[in-house]
């Protein structure tokens, strides 16, 4: 597919000499040049994307919006196209690219210039950032933040579908006590052995995060109170069970299951949290439900 002879002017050597990605296109989409870190970016040479459309390498996905806005850009109706698309290389890798198409007038008619320029650093960026965003640097679980999002998520869906599911409050016993008698060292290797227990014991399915210094949560999507019961007792007795040195420690564990009166996020934290305290007043190491209690197990029985 031949080029226009304008492009052997002033625009086509800044193109091709540029370290940004750039692709000339006809009317109906298709590629008559493509410089350098274009087919660097996706795996081409110049002479095997000519002539192929563009929209041919957008993801199936993304197609939807990229198709009719290079239409209208060509129809007069916009000034440019822009937006992030997914990109399909040679080796068929997924690659995400800023895309930025202008009009431009060569040889009497219209053609395109659109510039493609790598998306995968600053993607990666977002996506750590978000992770940080939303992580307890501790623990590398979830935090406050994130787990609030996921509780009001599925309790926007118990609203649509019927209540289910369980929330667990988790606070560790004598955490202060543990900071003051042998260090704050000690005190991050309890909190880590039990965020440890948790991300074993639990599901993928489950959602669990640390929300306070000693306090965590974990969210049951589709527990029975009486499920949920059988998990706070195995969490408890992992515990119990761990060495000292590996971060064991006891903990007082509230339950609440999601039901017709606790479709809101704060009320069923309350809920859990005011069983959680129950625990707490009876001496720790147990587990109840909402103001029932239901065990308490001390460490040394």
């Amino acid at each position: 597919m031949s080029s226009p002879n304008g492009w052997d002017g002033t625009l086509g050597r800044a193109v091709e000499q540029s370290r940004f990605g750039f692709v000339l296109l006809d009317r109906r989409g298709r590629i008559a040049r493509a410089n350098a870190p274009v087919c660097e970016l996706l795996g081409y040479t110049d002479e095997t994307l000519r002539g192929r459309s563009l929209v041919e390498l957008v993801h199936c996905d993304d197609r939807g919006w990229a198709e009719p806005e290079l239409e209208s850009l060509f129809a007069g109706e916009l000034e440019r196209v822009r937006g992030e698309v997914r990109l399909i290389a040679a080796n068929d890798q997924v690659v995400p690219a800023e895309l930025n198409v202008h009009l431009v007038d060569m040889d009497e008619a219209t053609w395109a210039v659109a510039m493609l320029e790598d998306a995968r650093d600053r993607v990666a960026r977002e996506r750590e950032l978000r992770r940080l965003a939303e992580t307890d640097p501790l623990t590398d679980l979830f935090n406050r933040r994130r787990f609030t999002a996921e509780l009001e998520r599925h309790l926007e869906q118990s609203r649509r579908y019927g209540p289910t599911g369980a929330l667990l409050v988790i606070d560790i016993d004598s955490l202060k006590r543990i900071n003051d008698d042998r260090g704050h060292l000690a005190g991050d290797r309890a909190i880590v052995g039990l965020a440890n227990i948790l991300r074993n014991k639990l599901r993928a399915s489950d959602v669990v995060a640390r929300i306070g210094g000693d306090e965590f949560a974990v969210l049951l999507p589709t527990a029975s109170t009486q499920q949920a019961k059988t998990v706070a007792e195995s969490i408890l007795a992992v515990g119990r069970a761990h060495p000292r040195n590996q971060g064991c420690v006891t903990a007082s564990i509230g339950i609440a299951a999601v039901g017709p009166l606790t479709l809101q996020p704060t009320a069923l934290l309350d809920r859990a949290d005011s069983a959680m305290y129950a625990v707490k007043r009876s001496g720790g190491d147990g587990c109840a439900v909402d103001d029932q209690r239901l065990s308490v197990i001390s460490s040394g029985s």
